[in-house]
């Protein structure tokens, strides 16, 4: 007598899985938000309140009439003397790096 057995083959489903598929869609979002925030986003300026020893400083900025040479041509910048000494270089090595000792 033969015995038949059949055999059963069942296509697997398959699962989807849920936890990777919310962690896809939140990581797009970041980046997209992200890419947004970088590249489309104008910036909010900082507005910054000037120090009181600073304030005085801007009308230097708008000086005119300055001339650099009345400066130099006139009587107290000759009088002035010089106090420094010259410097002298150093000779550092020998003249000839390639000279055997």
């Amino acid at each position: 007598m033969l015995l038949g057995m059949a055999i059963l083959v069942e296509s697997e489903k398959k699962s989807s899985n849920w936890v990777v598929t919310i962690s896809i869609l939140v990581v797009f979002v970041v980046i997209l938000a992200g890419v947004y925030y970088v590249f489309f986003q104008t910036p909010t300026l900082i507005e910054v309140v000037t120090p009181r020893p600073l304030q005085g400083l801007s009308g230097l900025a708008q000086v005119s009439g300055f001339k650099p040479e009345e400066v130099v041509n006139s009587a107290a910048f000759k009088s002035l003397r010089s106090y420094a000494e010259d410097i002298v270089a150093p000779t550092l090595g020998r003249d000839n790096p390639f000279k055997p000792l």
